[in-house]
């Protein structure tokens, strides 16, 4: 820059200038005179030679800091205090420069004075510099940390050198070491290391301090910063990248939903943590709906893990077969590493012929997997004509016409009957809730008392006159419906908390005024209802997040105070709502596919549990160890089913006694149970209540006189009631 020294004006008062450290400060004025032909401040500053600039140590002091704008020919006095050596330790002659310049004339004028520094008695202070503060380095690879020493005093002196703050494993000699430092020698020297494997050196900035001391001296710190740089890669696959639904048999009519599951492998082979997030991208007209579980996940360095993605189409019932391609993208919290595909190499002519069938304004991005579903028709093209004949003759006949109107046109996912057993209520996926009167030992239809836009996963009558039914969906609506209000069109009250997040499950406190509900996304709520329907909002006073599907929730304890949740990974899970605490019951069979389906409890016997899975085992559990004291729960029974597949549905009767359970193998079973909650000896292998070609969904049971009434769905649409003699007139269920 070309300094116009011209425009500014510097008198110095003294030239000449003293220090006694500790006893007597130096002082002298500066006079700055505005030569310009505008207004302007003016800053000044005293350097010294091997002085930092930017030191945090003032070593002087200027009044003012700033003079503020003065016009063409006036004058502003800075007072200048020396107040103690430039150096600490130093004593002897040494030049300052008076720096004064002016932002807004961009010049500045310096002019030269010397100071003597007389010796003092205070304490020597060694000068640490780091030539270079911020260092780089990888995983695995060493690192020299360059340090600078200087002794201001006219004496030798051992000083003490060590590096604080950084993994002692890390450096190659972690003691302190001895130097020796001669009167006003500056020397050089390093601290040595080496970074560990990726796993245990992350990819941050680390600070560290190397600090100096002596007897009789003070410490002297300096500051800088090791950057572990990110290393390795970040990997990701699918596998398969090509389905089709249904996936077996597909010249058989397969009208039951499937969903296609894609997993997703992510490879963590760097030193960065990350928390990943899977996208899908996929033309808006893509009649499928997409999820994954979990919905992200935290992967460590040097470490794997998975994650589902289930795609469920909606399905045409007739027509052709139809492609569907999409793609498959992660996104990360920390993008200094990008993530990659594993398979890149392979992508690319599909990625682009892919989706230049279907959508080509989507952008083709490197970093995604394309997939591709293919659906077929439900009923396959050579049972197209078939269908149609035998659908018209099924509507050809009245009574066929009266059946289809009084039954549920698809599965039946839950059955529950009244706390009386006069009424039966049923969910199915067709959309509607349908009202059932018990007559003897049969049901007559009363016909839906809800329609609804999504399947119904859950329903639950209210304990409080059996009049209100509470109604979880699909799409993450609960609905509450008022069974005394004939043909009513809207519910009582509806309220979500995430859209398309599954009611799995849904379970009333005793005086209705609070519903849980479970999701699967992992998520549990606690609903707050007034005390009488339509007078007030639903409200939402309590969620609790869990990393598993939640497929069933049920309150325990004779307080009311904790409930039951079981889902995904045969993980089940005790949590007490009052108190935000939860307890892990150990379950040791299945494996990461496997799940609960079903839980039940007993009104009078609230520590009592019964749960059922997927591998076809029916658990029993009393949870007064776990619930009233610190103790593991007590597993009373255990047992699986003959045919050892899926038990879907399990229901206890009031008193504890008898147990009812259903599954995929068609099969609805009765339990009487003898004290303390294990099967009764002569029913060890239970009663065979009726055997159906046909998947059960759901069942319930009550006790009504001597008369037991078990009620059950399944994918037939039917629900189903029988009725038989109470096994154990005598039973006294009493639990430890």
């Amino acid at each position: 820059m070309n300094l116009q020294t011209s425009l500014i004006g510097v008198q110095i008062n003294r030239r000449e200038l003293r220090l006694q450290p500790e006893q007597e400060r130096a002082e002298f004025a500066v006079q700055v005179t505005n030569y310009s032909d505008r207004f302007a401040s003016f800053q000044l500053e005293i350097l010294a030679a091997g002085v930092n600039g930017n030191g945090s140590q003032r070593w002087y002091k200027v009044a003012p800091d700033v003079a503020s704008m003065k016009p063409p020919g006036d004058t502003t006095e800075f007072q200048v205090a020396i107040l103690q050596p430039p150096v600490p330790g130093f004593a002897g002659l040494i030049n300052l420069t008076v720096r004064v310049f002016s932002v807004e004339l961009g010049v500045e004028e310096r002019q030269v004075l010397r100071l003597t520094v007389e010796p003092g008695s205070g304490a020597i202070v060694v000068t640490v510099e780091l030539p270079e503060p911020a260092l780089q380095a990888k995983p695995e690879e060493s690192f020299e940390i360059p340090v600078r020493l200087h002794n201001p005093s006219k004496r030798v002196l051992t000083v003490q050198l060590v590096l604080l703050n950084l993994p002692v494993d890390w450096l190659l000699e972690p003691e302190p070491r001895s130097l020796q430092l001669l009167a006003h020698q500056w020397i050089e020297t390093s601290i040595s290391g080496r970074l560990p494997k990726a796993r245990y050196a992350i990819g941050r900035d680390y600070t560290f301090t190397v600090q100096v001391t002596l007897t009789g001296g003070v410490p002297t710190q300096a500051t800088g910063t090791l950057t572990v740089l990110p290393t390795g890669q970040l990997t990701f696959s699918i596998e398969p990248l090509e389905q089709r639904l249904p996936q077996r048999r597909p010249w058989l009519l397969h009208r039951r939903p499937e969903s296609a599951t894609y997993t997703l492998t992510l490879d963590n082979a760097s030193n960065l943590p990350q928390q990943i997030r899977p996208v899908v991208r996929a033309p808006e007209s893509t009649p499928i709906e997409f999820s994954f579980s979990p919905a992200t996940v935290d992967l460590t360095p040097e470490l794997d893990a998975n994650l589902d993605l289930v795609a469920t189409p909606r399905r045409r019932w007739f027509g052709f077969g139809r492609r569907f391609d999409f793609e498959i993208e992660v996104t990360q919290s920390d993008p200094r590493l990008p993530i990659e595909p594993a398979i890149a190499e392979l992508l690319t002519a599909k990625r682009l012929e892919a989706f230049s069938r279907t959508d080509p304004s989507l952008p083709v991005k490197p970093t995604a997997i394309p997939l591709t579903l293919r659906l077929l028709p439900v009923v396959p093209r050579w049972l197209q004509g078939a269908a149609a004949i035998l659908l018209f003759a099924l509507l050809w006949g009245a009574w066929g016409l009266r059946v289809i109107l009084s039954q549920h046109a698809g599965p039946v996912n839950v059955v529950q009957l009244s706390g009386l057993g006069d009424r039966v209520a049923s969910g199915s996926n067709d959309q509607t809730a349908r009202d059932w009167r018990r007559r003897g030992g049969g049901l007559n239809p009363s016909g839906p008392f809800a329609r609804v836009e999504k399947a119904i996963r859950t329903l639950r009558y209210s304990p409080v006159e059996n009049n209100h039914v509470a109604v979880g969906l699909e799409n993450g609506e609960i609905q509450i419906w008022d069974l005394l209000a004939h043909n009513a069109r809207q519910p009582l009250a509806s309220f979500s908390f995430q859209r398309e997040d599954r009611v799995l499950g849904l379970a009333y406190s005793r005086d209705a005024r609070t519903l849980f509900s479970g999701h699967g996304s992992g998520l549990v709520l606690r609903w707050q209802l007034p005390a009488e329907a339509g007078t007030d909002e639903v409200t939402l006073a309590q969620e609790q997040e869990f990393d598993f599907a939640v497929s069933d929730v049920a309150l325990v304890g004779p307080d009311e105070a904790v409930l039951a949740v079981a889902g995904r990974f045969n993980q089940l899970v005790i949590w007490d709502w009052r108190e935000e605490q939860r307890r892990l019951i150990p379950y040791d069979l299945g494996g990461q596919d496997d799940y609960f389906t079903s839980l039940a409890t007993a009104a009078e016997q609230p520590y009592l549990l019964a749960a059922a899975d997927n591998q076809g085992n029916i658990s029993i559990w009393n949870l007064r160890p776990c619930l009233t004291a610190d103790d593991e729960c007590e597993l009373v029974d255990r047992w699986e089913n003959e045919a050892q597949q899926p038990v879907r549905s399990l229901a206890l009767t009031n008193d504890g006694c008898h147990l009812s359970s259903v599954g995929d193998d068609g099969r609805s079973m009765l339990w009487p149970l003898a004290g303390p909650g294990r099967r009764a000896g002569k029913f060890i292998n239970g009663q065979q209540i009726v055997q159906l070609r046909t998947e059960l969904n759901g069942t319930d049971i009550r006790l009504v006189g001597d008369h037991l009434y078990i009620a059950t769905g399944g994918n037939d649409r039917k629900v189903r009631l029988y009725r038989k003699p109470q096994t154990s007139p005598g039973c006294q269920l009493q639990l430890p």
